[in-house]
């Protein structure tokens, strides 16, 4: 699942390497510098997916620039973007809850087992709580993903849209 996983991230555009030399970054047995991600054969599915959906949702200007923790660079990109241009809104949607909704989707488009996208122990063991939000539509990340214009939260939008009805993504980059 790994291997697919790394494959995956890399056909999308986002550079993933198995290194069995990395050390802990900001979770464990993954740590991201210029922007690839360098995992070891332990790290979990669900922490790869999560930081994957962090530096997707990230303009690549700034994907290439994240080495450790994405929160340093998503705050440089919120001080020199200029918000004011409409076509620079789908970036204001990189957060944590986004980058979840990101790893879900992409977790069920390779069709990883979903205790494996969201372990029951994450995010002080309320995975469960969160897949059953991912799985009805309801999490909150999903809605930044559909201003994102990812996709669509309901299926009553795909209508009037033409995007894919989450957990489907229009493609797995913000650009």
């Amino acid at each position: 699942m790994l291997d697919k996983v790394i494959k995956t991230l890399n056909e999308i555009g986002l550079n993933a390497i198995l290194d069995e030399a990395t050390t802990d970054g900001f979770l464990k047995n993954i740590h991201i510098k210029q922007g690839v991600i360098f995992v070891n054969s332990k790290c979990d599915i669900s922490a790869i997916l999560h930081e994957a959906g962090h530096l997707a949702l990230l303009p690549k200007q700034y994907r290439l620039q994240v080495s450790g923790d994405v929160s340093i660079i998503q705050k440089k990109m919120c001080k020199e973007i200029d918000w004011t241009n409409p076509q620079n809104q789908q970036y204001l949607y990189a957060d944590d809850t986004e980058a979840t909704a990101w790893a879900w989707a992409f977790g069920k488009y390779l069709d990883i087992p979903e205790d494996k996208i969201i372990p029951k122990s994450v995010y002080q063991n309320n995975g469960l709580d969160i897949r059953y939000g991912l799985k009805h539509n309801t999490y909150l990340g999903i809605h930044g993903l559909a201003r994102a214009g990812l996709c669509c939260a309901k299926l009553l939008h795909t209508k009037v849209s033409n995007l894919p009805l989450y957990p489907k993504l229009l493609r797995f980059t913000i650009d």
